[in-house]
């Protein structure tokens, strides 16, 4: 998403200066979401506004394409795909999917971890944390508990979007709020997002 955001500046920029003128399973989002697979692909869906006159979605595009070679050219082949992108009223929506947790952290320059609680302890993450219970949010667990979900699912990112799993969430970082059984909105959450699986 932050490397999205800036790609779409830089798009902005260059348009001004050259006076070009120029928004699981379900792909379908009409917000940044990140979705996570049961297979460990993830898919980025990113809507950004784009009202304003000058922005160019075939330069944005192609901006786009020139980042992910560039990142394919080291991490390899088909680890980032750019499968859709388009403008949809006064938004641009680009949809890419990436061969792991790792090449969306990297693609983004951003903490983004997937993986079982004692790999995200193991990784250095910070597990003194306070989820509220997705069935009922009074109940809140803390890090003793946490601990005890060694082999749990536990997606741990930093930007404020909508995260959609493949299984059903059971604990959130507070601040969080349920879409449905599957997605959490993160965008109230601040500093890490934290979400369970089952």
């Amino acid at each position: 998403m932050r490397k999205f955001k800036m790609v779409l500046l830089i798009a902005m920029i260059i348009s001004l200066l050259g006076g070009c003128s120029l928004d699981n399973g379900n792909l379908e989002a009409d917000v940044s979401t990140i979705i996570i697979h049961n297979d460990g692909k993830i898919t980025s869906v990113m809507v950004e506004d784009f009202s304003q006159s000058y922005y160019d979605i075939t330069e944005l595009e192609q901006m786009i394409r020139n980042e992910i070679l560039a990142f394919n050219e080291t991490a390899g082949d088909g680890h980032i795909v750019l499968e859709s992108i388009e403008q949809v009223d006064t938004y641009v929506k680009a949809t890419m999917s990436f061969l792991s947790y790792e090449d969306y952290a990297g693609y983004n320059g951003t903490d983004f971890f997937v993986g079982t609680v004692q790999e995200a302890q193991a990784a250095g993450y910070d597990l003194d944390v306070t989820l509220a219970s997705a069935t009922d949010q009074t109940v809140t667990i803390g890090m003793s508990e946490l601990m005890d979900m060694g082999e749990q699912k536990v997606i741990i990112s930093t930007e404020p979007v909508h995260i959609r799993s493949y299984a059903k969430i059971t604990y959130f970082s507070e601040g969080g709020e349920l879409v449905d059984s599957k997605e959490l909105n993160a965008s109230g959450i601040t500093g890490f997002a934290y979400t369970i699986l089952k």
